[in-house]
């Protein structure tokens, strides 16, 4: 069984790894830490409000979203893997819960990614 952080961005339930979050806070952070803002990118028109520190501390990045739902444990087995639909897509997402959590199939974001500055 593994912890996930259950946030939503866009519109979308998403899954984070909670070994991955860093810091969750109400203000921007450090601007000096790239920002992948989900809600935007993930095609909402307004900018999150949330913003989470991910990664591992030497690669670390920011994250906004626009809510912090809380932490659910995932059985083994619960994460799917997801086909490649676009290259963007599979840098963002690596599976789906199999099973719904609360009536949703939230998707999981990976452990470690790279955003561009």
């Amino acid at each position: 069984m593994t912890t996930h952080l259950r946030v939503r961005a866009g519109g979308h339930e998403l899954l984070l790894p909670s070994t991955s979050v860093l810091h969750i806070t109400d203000n921007g952070g450090d601007e000096a830490v790239p920002l992948l803002d989900l809600p935007r990118t993930l095609g909402a028109a307004a900018p999150g409000s949330v913003v989470i520190l991910y990664g591992e501390e030497e690669d670390a990045i920011r994250l906004r979203v626009d809510e912090v739902i809380g932490l659910v444990n995932v059985p083994e087995g619960m994460l799917a893997r997801l086909p490649v639909l676009t290259s963007r897509f599979a840098q963002l997402f690596d599976s789906i819960t199999v099973e719904a959590i609360e009536g949703r199939h939230p998707l999981c974001l990976r452990a470690r990614l790279a955003v561009e500055s």
